[in-house]
This record gives structure tokens, sequence and C-alpha cells, in this order.
């Protein structure tokens, strides 16, 4: 304040730069620690700085030390790349794709062993004495006949992850069993541990998994076999996310008395939650068997005073058995026990099944598929009980076979087989829309079922197909009790190959339809039989072709249906083996692209019978007249008029495209219809052939929609204006030139370019691309911009130290960003770079790449982000570094930002300043 005074000033930047000064030149293994030490502390003193104030310090220094510890800590790679098999969900089936990783080998120990961040393999017999534990996000691959055997089990808390592979579904077996502690805790077979009981994110694409939890001893505690860990005073582990592709997973809690789920929550004072457990294919075998109560086989864990949830359980597909101990749900809410007061409560259950063989099982007074179990009892001195868990499920897919004990101690407290345990008064919700469900050995066919696979039914089991249901398909049903059905008219096929011969047909027609009738209905390779209903049979007054089949229920003679049969007048074959072919040129085939010309020809010849009529429509051609013959897909003309030929054959000629646009788009079974209209010499008469037509894109130019097989004919001058929607992952060795205006859909697809650049878009042109998918160079730029473009999604990769994901290289280029857009080099080089521009607008999207995400690389001072990226308006966006929360400050002018870069819209407080406000994530 004034001279000679004591200075009071704090400089708040001295001692970091004190603090860089003082760190070593590298890191070594003694000092590692203390480097990252040293580190942390100095970027927490950075954190508390202005932005001001933190220009004026060089952390350049911090960062080469903190790569030097990073690079400290990977694994030592394996030499060779390791094969394995990846799936996915993808329309109703899991897939696999063939991948490589290089990988650490995972070796015998005695000791215990920490799996950090990366890539791991197993090969041939391996075991490991004590826990291993994952830190980070690792990846575990099985190789074909290899043995991992985790003596103490894997642990996987929740801020870590897990994904096992297998090279084959079965081809490698891990065998992993939980530990305990001298407290009493149990870890998981796979995930949480003693002391960190909730689980992190385990992910099965494949391979043979056995795990078991950890145990204390039949009358102590016992954890998850996947999930989480068990505490002996303490809230049990919940699971972490769970999601199960293929392989045979088995899991089974640790023998106790208060166990955890197979797979699911950990048990203790109150159960673990099994939450976002996700089955799409596989075997999967999950029971809860405490010897004195349980979990649920799937889903939450036992608690003493309140039960485990099973909230959000989602079965797509598999084979799937799960078993739940005393009071825990087959697949649902853990059980919980009872002490002196009602106030105890077991789980309740959230469970969605769209597919796969499911069979659930639940404890005493527990649901099969719902919630955990729950009874109430009074004697002469004391009350108490445990109330049950409520159900929340939906079946729309699937077989599913739900039970739940029915001879119970506490009487009138059984759990229902799907729905709510015993003794809760709350509402369950069990919607059954589409699949076959057995309840307690009772089975109903709900909604349209199509059995493709085989499926024993169990020995004195009942299955019945209600009115307004159907079962159908090319499987079939073995074992079982009885099969029955209500009579519907759908069920009833009447003769439809029968020919006026000039007599009466009634008798006939009553004694072959009865005959039909009595026999019941053979569906799926089982008889399911019919009772209670009269026929009768009368010919039309009006008529001698119609005949009336009216079938009445005996117990309700108002309950009344009737079918129509007409007899058919005789006409012209075309129906027969070979009588209407397809050819694309002179090759005899039935598959086709949007692009082929297809060459239909139909050979009709006179039955001999009287003549039929059928009905004769047309579109944008003229119709055929008398003796002549033209295609139709439905109602809708495909085709020029056809007279026959020399040889007695008519040959029409049709666009793939036009097939397509009147079929409704590309696919198997489009059927093409060759109609004949009838001369003086033969009747009407069509004939059908079923063909296959696959195309790359659709493009959708005002009114017209047409289909391409090839994806440079979507870009043809012709198609300027359009939407391109891509159908299918395209893979190419060219480039793909773009020099037309037009919406580019990529629909979920991927453009894979196998030479360098993927996409280049020419000056004149004007490019939106929008939608879900992926635009991937192997080995260059994925997409190179010369015109104008507009990214509003999609993911664009490139690979190689001199190329970019984006690059914007002329200066009549144009790129604005402003939705969900990822833009990145996988393989050293840059995210977006910019060498020339008219305009780059950045108001979205994420960007990353190793050189830089997003640079300029020209080498004018006057091109720079700041000038090149600025916006006009109010409105302004932030650069917000890897975490997504961090924005970058002062570094507009310069020419490339680092790491990975997200745009957002940024608040302002005044003139051309910005305000990171972290409640509104801006």
């Amino acid at each position: 304040d004034s001279e000679g005074s004591p200075c009071t000033y704090e400089c708040r930047i001295c001692p970091i730069e004190d603090l860089i000064a003082a760190l070593p030149d590298k890191v070594t293994e003694d000092n590692a620690e203390d480097v990252r030490a040293r580190l942390d502390e100095i970027l927490a003193l950075f954190g508390e700085l202005t932005a001001d104030e933190q220009e004026q310090i060089d952390l350049s220094r911090v960062y080469e030390l903190q790569e030097a510890l990073d690079g400290a800590n990977d694994p030592d790679p394996i030499t060779e790349s390791v094969e394995y098999q990846e799936a996915s969900w993808d329309s109703g089936e899991v897939v696999y794709a063939d991948k490589t990783a290089t990988c650490t080998p995972v070796e015998n120990s005695a000791e215990a062993v920490t799996w950090t961040a990366g890539w791991y393999a197993v090969s041939g017999t391996v075991t490991i004495d004590q826990p291993i534990t994952v830190n980070g996000e690792v990846h575990l691959i099985l190789t074909n006949g290899c043995t991992l055997t985790a003596e103490k089990g894997i642990v996987v808390t929740s801020t870590n992850s897990l994904t096992i592979y297998a090279q084959s579904e079965n081809g490698g077996t891990l065998n992993a069993t939980g530990t305990t502690d001298d407290s009493g805790n149990a870890s998981a077979g796979i995930g949480g541990s003693t002391d960190s009981l909730n689980s992190g994110a385990i992910t099965i694409h494949g391979g043979v998994i056995n795990a078991t939890g950890g145990s204390t001893g039949s009358n102590g505690y016992g954890g998850a076999g996947i999930g989480g860990g068990t505490s002996k005073s303490a809230n049990g582990g919940n699971s972490g996310t769970i999601i199960i592709y293929g392989g045979t997973v088995t899991a089974n809690n640790g023998a106790g008395g208060i166990p955890g789920a197979g797979i699911g929550g950990g048990g203790g004072d109150a159960g673990g939650a099994g939450s976002n457990i996700t089955i799409y294919g596989g075997s999967v075998t999950a029971a809860s068997t405490g010897t004195q109560f349980g979990g649920a086989g799937i889903g939450g864990g036992f608690g003493l005073r309140s039960g485990g949830a099973g909230n959000n359980i989602q079965i797509y597909g598999g084979t799937i058995n799960a078993t739940g101990g005393d009071s825990g749900a087959g697949i649902g809410g853990g059980g919980s026990s009872v002490i002196d007061d009602s106030s105890h409560k077991s789980g309740d259950g959230a469970v969605t099944i769209s597919g796969g063989n499911v069979t659930a099982v639940g404890g005493n007074y527990a649901a099969g598929i719902g919630g955990g179990g729950g009874y109430y009892y009074s004697t002469q001195y004391t009350s108490g009980g445990c109330t049950g868990g409520t159900g929340s499920v939906t079946i729309s897919g699937g077989i599913v076979d739900a039970s739940s004990p029915t001879d119970v101690y506490w009487t009138g407290y059984a759990g229902a087989p799907i729905g709510n345990g015993g003794n809760t008064t709350a509402a369950a919700t069990v919607n059954k829309t589409t699949g076959i469900v057995f309840e307690n050995g009772a089975g109903t066919v709900y909604g349209d079922v199509t059995l493709d696979g085989s499926y024993n039914v169990p020995a004195d089991y009942s299955l019945h197909i209600p009115d307004g249901a159907s079962l159908s398909g090319s499987g079939t049903l073995t074992g079982g009790e009885t099969f029955t059905t209500d009579l519907s008219e759908d069920m009833i096929s009447v003769p439809e190959d029968l020919y006026y011969d000039g007599t009466d047909r009634t008798a006939e027609l009553q004694n072959d339809l009865s005959a039909e009738l009595n026999k019941g209905i053979e569906i799926c390779g089982q008889t399911f039989t019919v009772s209670g209903w009269t026929l009768a049979v009368a010919k039309a007054a009006d008529s001698d072709l119609t005949y009336t089949a009216t079938y009445t229920n005996n117990n309700d003679n108002t309950n009344t249906f009737t079918k129509t049969i007409t007899l058919q007048k005789s006409g012209t074959d075309l129906t027969s083996e070979g009588k209407v072919q397809t050819y694309k040129g002179d090759t005899l085939t039935k598959d086709f692209t949007a692009s082929d010309t297809i060459t239909v020809k139909a050979t009709p010849t006179a039955t001999g019978e009287a003549p039929a009529n059928s009905a004769m429509f047309a579109a944008s051609f003229t119709g055929p007249g008398a003796g002549q013959m033209a295609v139709f897909v439905g109602d809708t003309q495909v085709s020029a008029p056809a007279d026959k030929g020399a040889d007695g054959t008519y040959t029409m000629t049709v666009s793939a495209a036009d097939v397509l646009v009147a079929a409704g788009g590309p696919g198997t079974g489009i059927t093409l219809t060759a109609k004949f209209v009838g001369n003086d010499n033969m009747a009407d008469g069509a004939g059908t052939v079923d063909v296959s037509i696959s195309a790359v894109a659709k493009i959708e130019n005002g009114s017209t929609t047409t289909y391409v097989g090839n994806l440079d004919d979507a870009f043809k001058t012709e198609n300027d204006g359009a939407t391109i929607t891509l159908l299918k992952d395209v893979t190419r060795t060219p480039v793909l030139d773009i020099q037309i205006t037009c919406n580019l859909d990529l629909g979920g697809h991927t453009i894979t370019c196998t030479g360098r650049t993927a996409i280049s878009i020419w000056s004149n042109a004007n490019l939106t691309i929008q939608g879900a998918g992926e635009v991937v160079s192997a080995s260059g730029t994925a997409l190179d911009v010369g015109g104008n473009v507009t990214l509003k999604g999609g993911t664009f990769t490139g690979v190689g130290s001199q190329y970019a994901g984006v690059n914007v290289n002329d200066e009549s280029g144009s790129l604005s960003v402003t939705e969900n857009v990822t833009i990145q080099n996988t393989g050293g080089g840059y995210g977006l770079a910019v060498s020339n521009a008219q305009s780059v607008q950045l108001s979205g999207g994420k960007y990353s790449g190793t050189a830089g995400a997003i640079v300029i690389t020209s080498q004018s001072s006057s091109l720079t982000l700041g000038g090149l990226l600025a916006h006009s308006g109010d409105t302004r966006y932030a650069y917000f570094d890897e975490s997504g929360t961090t924005p970058f400050t002062g570094v507009l002018g310069n020419k490339s930002l680092t790491g990975t870069v997200t745009v957002k819209k940024c608040n302002h407080t005044g003139e051309g300043v910005c305000e990171y406000t972290p409640n509104e994530g801006v």
C-alpha cells in the first residue's frame, strides 16, 4: 500500500512454475509414483487459476511426463494379433464379425493380478490363484481350447468394465469362483469384490463361462455368480450393465444362507439390485440356491430386510434357464426374510421378453418371473412376515415357461408364475401380446406366433390356442400331454382345387369337411383337438359352382361362421413348374440388382377344362389385349404387352428398379405375375415366379422414387436435387465422386473405401449428409470437400498420418457441421483438416485425431481457426476437451486443436465473452 510496508501480494502463478521447474527430466520405475503426485498437485493448482492466469503458464513439460506415465502402465503386447468374434444384435438376430486385436498374454500366477485397460488373450491352460482385478476398460479373448481358472474370481467394480470374447461361440473356457474376507463378505465370481460390492459393466460375446460367487459356508454369505458382491453387515452390491450375446454361461451364487443372485445383485442387509441385464443369445443357466434363503436366478440379491430389485431385465433370444432360491424369483426380484415384523419386502421385478426359450422357476412364495416372495404368519406368541415384490412383465415373443411352487407352508401366499410374489396388494402389470407362454404347466398361445425351430413341451403340460391367436411355421412341437384349440374361421381351409363336373357335390363335401374337423387340426407337427361344433354343407340355389359350409357351436347357437366353397372352371395352365422363368441376359436366375433388366419368359398352355376368369390391371403401360401377356407386381403392370413368339413363348422385359417401386422396396420373394388375356382358344390365366432384388440405395426426387444397384448410379446428373438413402453397407475401391446437389442419408449403414479417399465433393456440388452411419477410408481421407457440404449426422473416419477424417481443400469449398457428427482419424492423422476454404462453420460435432482434432494445414498466416471458424450473429460455439465439460480457451487464433474436441453452444455474459456454465452442460 505504501513505500516501506511489507508486500502482501500473493502470486498464484509463481508456485506452479516453481513446481514445474523441479520436475525430473524423465520417468523411471523408482520415481513414477512421486512424479504422478507432483503432476496431480500442479494440475490441481492450475485448475484454480483464472483463464488469463492459465495462459501465462506453459504445461508442455507436465504433458510430456504425463504421457510417459501412461505409457509405463501399458501392457506389453503379444507379438501377433489375436483373432476373435465380436457380436451385435441386428434385425432380430445375433451376428458375428471376425476381428483381430493385439493382446497381452494371460499367464499363470500365484499372486494377485491386475488387468489395466487394454486387450488380453488366454491360450492353453492358465490358473491364477489370487483375485484378478480389472482396472479400466478391459477386453479378454478366450482362444479355442483354452481354459482360464480364476480361483478367487475376477473383480470388476463399478467404474470398470470387462468384455469377454471367443474365437468361436463356445471356443474357450473361463472358470471364476469368488472369494471371501475375514469379515465374512463374499465377492462375486465375476463382478463386485468383498470391499467394493457394486459391479462394473460385464459383456459376454462368447465362450464357456462358469461363474460362482464366493462363499463363507452353508450358513454364511454367498456372492452373486456374475454381478454384485455380498456384505455381512451392509447392503449387497448392485450389478452393473450385464450384456450376453452368446456362448454358454453358467452362473451360481456362492453357498450360504444370505446369497446373491445367479446373475445380478449381491446379498446383504438390503439385497443388491440386478438391473440393466440384457440377453440376446447363447445358453444361459443362472441359479441362486441359498441354504436358507435365496436371491433371483437373474435379478435381485437376497436381503435380510429388503430384497434387491430386478429392473430392466431384457431377453431377446437364446436359451435361458433361471432358478430363484427360497423367496427369490426365477427372473426378477430377490427374496427377503421375516424376523418379527411385516415391513420387510422382497424385490420388485421388471422384465421384458421379446424372444428366445426362457424357463424361469421361482422359489417359495416368489413369482417365476416378477416379484420376490412374500408371506404372513401369526402364532400365539408372534406375528410377522414379508411383503412380496411387485411384478411388471411384458412378453412379446419367444417361448416362456414360468413356474412357482403352489404347495407352500403359508397357505394362500404362493407367488404367481408371472407377476407378483405372495403377500402383496400392489397390482401386477403383465402384458402377454405374442408368444407361447406356459404358467405352472398350462400353456397359451398369444397373438400370431411363427414357430421355426423345434420345442419339446414337458410331458405333463398342456397348450391351448384361443380364438384370435394363431400358431404356424416350419417348426415342430413334441412331448406335452394335451393340445387344444378354439375353432375360428381362419383355421378352416376349404377345397380350392375342385372342378365342376355336372354333379351335386353336397354329400362329398359334407363327408370330407366333417372328417377334417373330427380328426383335429395339425399345427407344427401336433394335432390340436376341437369339439362341440356341427357342420352343415348346402348348395347355393342360384349356382352350380357355389357351396356354403356352416359351422355352429353346440353350446352357443349364435356362435357360427360360414365358409364358401367355389368350384373352379378350367382355364389356362401357367402355374406348372417352369411355365414362368426369369433371365439376366441369357442366364436363368432369380437374383437381380436394382440396376438389372429382368427378362420374363412364359409359356401358357390349355388345360382342356372349362375356362376360368381372372381380372386384369394396368398401370403405367397399355394393358394387354386378347392373346397377349404382361408382367405385374400385385396390381401394377411393369412390362409392355407381348405377343406370342414362334415357339409359343411370350418374352417380356422388366426394369428391376420399376419392380422395386411397385413392390415397395428391395427384398427376397418378390412375386412377378405373368397374366394372359384369354382369346377364343384359351381362358385368362396367370403364373408367378418369385425373384430377389437387392438395391444399394433409394433415390427420392420430388414425387419420383427409384432404386439403384450400383452406388455411382445414384449420383448421376438426373438425380440432381434428390434425397439418396443408403440401404446397405458398401465396400468399394475407387473414390465416390459427387458433382450434383443432393441429400445423402446414410441410413445406419457404412461406406468403406479400400483405396484412398472415400468420397470427393467437387466444387460444383452441394451435398447434405444426414442420418446415422459411417464413411470410412481404409488408408486415406473419408470426405474430401471441394464444394458446399453440410454434415447433419454420421461418422467420418480417415486413416493415415497424411490424411484426415474430413479435408476441406478448395478455396470455394464450404463446410457446415450442425448436428450429431463424429470426425476422426484413427491412424495418425487429423480429424478435420482445412488447407483452403471459403468458409467452415462448426455448430456441433466431435473431432479427434492423433496429429490434431481440428487443424489448419495451410501455411498462410491469415488462415487460422479464429478467422476461419468464426460465426456471425449472437450464436457462438465453444470447443471442449475430451471430457466434454471443460472448454478450450484462448486457442481460436491458432491453427490446431489437439486431443478430442467437442463443439457445443455456449452462453454469453457480455460482448465477446463466453462463460462456461457446468449445470447447463455448455
